[in-house]
Formats: structure tokens, C-alpha cells, sequence
């Protein structure tokens, strides 16, 4: 059976209580896939970006309040600087769309010219919003490199600078960052897809490929504060646990980011963030009751999301009815 390749682990308190290794990181090579295996995470990276927000929030350098004009005077689109606000980006209530909202191809042809959080930017500044901000939701990956730019203004430093500094090295992530295409990293999974597209079909009823294809030619040169970094699911459980002991928020904006709401006896709340594309499927997931669930998939998506109802929806209520 071929449905997952990629690494699993459940944990609590730290502690890893059911872990797996499945598949191939590089089908070619025969390389296995590893506990420390560096996967793309795809939109998984947007939680470094909401916790380095919360990070500059208790440093008192933003708030959710602040207008898109306080750190970007210079955006090109005039509504966005004055009526988006930090809060709204966070909650993807900002009315910005998405910067492959013409079926893709602008983003495809920027690929490798995709080198900074501002080359990100070029793809959709001057685009109009979608909504009104604040009127409704809509997923929205601009709204999330917008974040990236305003902590490096923020901060004074890259996005890349910032996250490196300020999340990785104090959690212990010493194999997480953001890799460039064709960079030579040692135990890197390759992403394998069926989607038509890694072949130039751009049919959304197109038939999906008999066998597996590398998703490489789909990778931007570099990733953003809204995806496409790297990690390993020993990283992604390092990360856990700083947040669970406040080493990189304080215990009001620890909780301010985990958002924790439907707690008590024999109930949980959850907090992460999931990704997925072409050849990447990917779950970080924080419980009320200090369990993290972490799946990463270098197949398509939904190859980690069934582990979700597996291990999280149906086996943590049953852990919580036996405390």
C-alpha cells in the first residue's frame, strides 16, 4: 500500500507516545524517510509567522490594531494601507486575495525569481481587494507574505533573519529554515505528485498521472512567511515544547496564540496550522491537553490529513475518557 510517505508522531508533554517512518524520501535512491527527515511545510510556516507577530506584539514594537500604512507607507495599494489591519491579516478577514488567483500562472512564471519576501510581494500589491476588510473570511496566502514584510520592518531584520533568530535557534530547531531550490541539503524528502500540472497540464478535470512524478519544477526558488520553508517532525515537536513552556511568548501571548477556547473535563481545543500542494501534505497540531500531533507527507494531499481523524478526533476524546 502506497497512501503515505512521510513521518508521523504524536506526543504529550513532550514526550513522543506513537511515532512512524513510512516511504521514501528520494524514490530514485531508495532513501528512506527519517524521524529527521527535512520536509517542505508548505502553509505550515504561516505559525512561525503568527508567532513571530505575537513575538514583536509583547515586545510592544505591533498590535493587532496597527494599520497596514503604519509599517508599509510606501504599499502600492492605498486601501490596504488604510483600513487592513494586523489583526485582520492574522485572521485572514483583510480582503486580500492570493497570488495565483489567475489559475496560477503568474506564480508559476515567477518561480525562481521568488528570492525575497518583497519579489512575493511584486505578484499582488497593486491588486484590489476582494472584500470589504473585516466583512468575512477568505484564505488567503498575500495577506500572509504582507505579515512577513511588516515584521521585517518591525524587527529591522529579514523575515528569514527573524524566524531563524528569534524561533528556530531558541526552540532547537537546528534543522528547520527556508532552502533554496537546488541547494544540496543533506536528508531532504522530495515531494511526489500525481497532479497533471507538474507536467504542464493546467485542466482542473484533468486526469491524474499513473505514477508519481518529483514536484520540483513546482518549488519557488525560496519560501515565504506564508510557506515553503523546511523542517523535520523532531523540530516541529521542539517547537511544542517552547511554546508549552512560554520560552518564546510569555504565558498571556502563548495563549493568545494557541487561542485555546473548548477546554475542561473530557473536552479539548487545538491550535497549528495544515498545509498542502502539489507533493506535500502537512499537519502541526497543538491540543489543550499538551498533545501535538505532527504529520509530514512528501505525497499529495489528503496522504497526512487522515491521520488527523485517526490519531486526534477519534483516539485523543478516547485518551481524554480514560484520565
Amino acid at each position: 500500500m502506497d497512501s503515505l510517505s512521510g513521518v508521523v508522531l504524536l506526543a504529550h508533554d513532550g514526550q513522543s507516545i506513537y511515532s512512524l517512518a513510512a516511504g521514501f524520501a528520494d524514490r530514485a535512491k531508495r532513501l528512506p524517510n527519517r524521524p529527521d527527515t527535512k520536509f517542505n511545510l508548505a502553509s505550515v510556516d504561516k505559525y512561525f509567522t503568527r508567532i513571530a507577530i505575537w513575538q514583536l506584539s509583547q515586545a510592544g514594537k505591533v498590535a493587532t490594531s496597527d494599520t497596514v500604512g503604519r509599517f508599509l507607507p510606501d504599499y502600492p495599494n492605498a486601501e490596504v494601507r488604510a483600513k487592513v489591519t494586523i489583526g485582520q491579516l492574522l485572521s485572514m478577514r483583510s480582503g486580500m486575495g492570493d497570488f495565483d488567483d489567475d489559475n496560477g500562472r503568474t506564480y508559476r512564471a515567477a518561480l525562481l525569481h521568488l528570492r525575497s519576501i518583497d519579489d512575493y510581494l511584486s505578484l499582488f500589491a497593486r491588486d484590489s481587494l476582494h472584500f470589504a476588510p473585516g466583512t468575512r473570511a477568505e484564505y488567503s496566502n498575500a495577506g500572509y507574505v504582507v505579515l512577513g514584510k511588516i515584521i521585517e520592518r518591525a524587527s529591522g531584520e529579514s523575515y528569514y533573519d527573524y524566524v531563524r533568530r528569534h524561533i528556530f535557534e531558541p526552540a532547537g530547531m537546528r534543522n528547520t529554515g527556508y532552502f533554496t531550490r537546488g541547494a544540496e541539503v543533506r536528508n531532504m524528502a522530495t515531494g511526489y505528485t500525481v497532479d497533471p500540472i507538474v507536467v504542464g497540464d493546467t485542466n482542473p478535470n484533468a486526469t491524474p498521472l499513473k505514477e508519481r512524478r518529483p514536484n520540483t519544477s513546482l518549488l519557488a526558488f525560496r519560501g515565504s512567511s506564508a510557506g515553503g520553508g523546511y523542517s523535520t517532525a523532531e523540530d516541529l515537536l521542539n517547537l511544542s515544547r517552547a511554546l508549552f513552556s512560554h520560552r518564546l511568548l510569555g504565558v498571556a501571548f502563548t495563549d493568545s496564540l494557541m487561542r485555546f477556547r473548548n477546554t475542561g473535563p473530557g473536552k479539548f481545543d487545538w491550535d497549528g496550522w495544515l498545509g498542502g500542494a502539489e507533493g506535500i501534505n502537512t499537519l502541526f497540531l497543538l491540543s489543550s491537553t499538551g498533545h501535538t500531533l505532527i504529520v509530514l507527507s512528501n505525497y499529495d494531499p489528503p496522504s497526512a490529513n487522515v491521520y488527523r481523524p485517526k490519531l486526534w478526533e477519534q483516539w485523543l476524546p478516547q485518551w481524554l475518557r480514560r484520565q
